[in-house]
């Protein structure tokens, strides 16, 4: 899964928890697209 994410254009991630630890990188899914705007 980690060579998928480094591989993934970069449109294809998204980068989650952006404001507490730990932050994350993941591939972007319906769910993952769904986590990032609930924590804009």
């Amino acid at each position: 899964w980690k060579q998928a994410i480094v591989d993934a254009p970069e449109t294809g991630t998204v980068f989650l928890n952006k404001f507490h630890s730990p932050a994350l990188r993941a591939l972007r899914t319906e769910r993952t697209s769904r986590l990032e705007a609930n924590a804009a």
